[in-house]
């Protein structure tokens, strides 16, 4: 799981060029919501009361003029510097595809 690895290290090298593949909702980054949005899911550890929310943060400059909040989307691409400056994010994906796509049966993480 990508956004427990980010979690993990504070060696951003180590993620750098690593591609990913990841599906989840969108939300907007707090700090950079114009060129930042994370892809995101629910993780249950216990029972769905429980269920936090994590994310992987997406560099996508204008991406409110193609997707939505809480829309469900694949992306695909490396992960690099983060270039945007209001961002607390260090690394971001930086998209080589985005595809909308329909809510899984279960979308929570287990």
């Amino acid at each position: 799981d990508w956004s427990q690895l980010l979690a993990q290290t504070t060696d951003p090298t180590f993620f750098t060029s690593k591609s990913v593949d990841i599906t989840g909702f969108v939300s907007a980054d707090p700090d950079d919501p114009d060129d930042v949005f994370y892809v995101t899911r629910f993780v249950v550890t216990c029972c769905a009361v429980d269920a936090q929310p994590v994310g992987v943060p997406v560099y996508q400059p204008g991406w409110r003029s193609t997707l939505q909040t809480d829309e469900w989307v694949r992306v695909t691409g490396p992960f690099a510097s983060n270039p945007s400056a209001k961002s607390r994010q260090p690394l971001a994906v930086m998209p080589q595809g985005v595809e909308q796509v329909d809510q899984p049966a279960d979308p929570y993480v287990y």
